[in-house]
């Protein structure tokens, strides 16, 4: 239950309802702004100059970041894919190598290796889940098939909003706190 100071002195109830709609709606803005910028980031990172074409400007303005404080997160899984980068690159390469890739099996290959990082899902799944991503939108930038890495990347904001947050709703207050990212990924406290 949650108080709020009206301005004439009174104290207002926000039912339960309205605060889960609103802390739904706020992951939903830090999954969409954590996929897209990890993704470009990364992406940036081999070189590929990628911007998302999500129309929706009101969800990523500074204002909105800074108040979900979504930028310490990005911050801290770029620490922890950079570590992922020089110890993984090579097995998730080959991962990507066994998969369908043709334009009507790549969501399917996609959604099946999300679904095998939901059986027992952690922060290094996730991590390492955004690294997959990463390295496989770098292949389709390869293969001159950059018309679909912001699908990838949609898939991803929808495996964020349908499988993480429910997990970070029932384990970390449905949030991305990058206190308890960099001490589970980064061994920082």
């Amino acid at each position: 239950m949650t108080l709020v100071e009206m301005p004439q002195g009174l104290l207002a109830w926000t039912p339960p309802a309205v605060q889960d709609s609103a802390l739904k709606d706020r992951l939903k803005v830090q999954n969409a702004y954590l996929a897209t910028h990890v993704i470009r980031k990364q992406l940036k990172e081999d070189g590929i100059n990628w911007q998302s074409s999500r129309r929706n400007p009101a969800i990523f303005t500074h204002e909105t970041i800074a108040e979900c404080g979504i930028r310490e997160v990005c911050d801290t899984f770029f620490k922890a894919i950079a570590r992922l980068r020089l110890v993984a690159t090579e097995e998730i390469e080959a991962m990507i190598q066994t998969l369908e890739l043709g334009d009507s099996e790549l969501c399917d290959s996609y959604t099946k290796v999300g679904n095998n990082m939901t059986d027992g899902i952690n922060f290094g799944r996730i991590i390492t889940f955004f690294y997959f991503t990463s390295v496989l939108c770098k292949k389709l930038h390869l293969d001159n098939r950059q018309r679909l890495i912001e699908s990838v990347v949609e898939w991803l904001i929808n495996y964020l909003n349908d499988t993480v947050s429910p997990w970070l709703e029932s384990t970390h207050n449905g949030q991305w706190v990058s206190r308890l990212l960099s001490s589970h990924l980064l061994g920082e406290s």
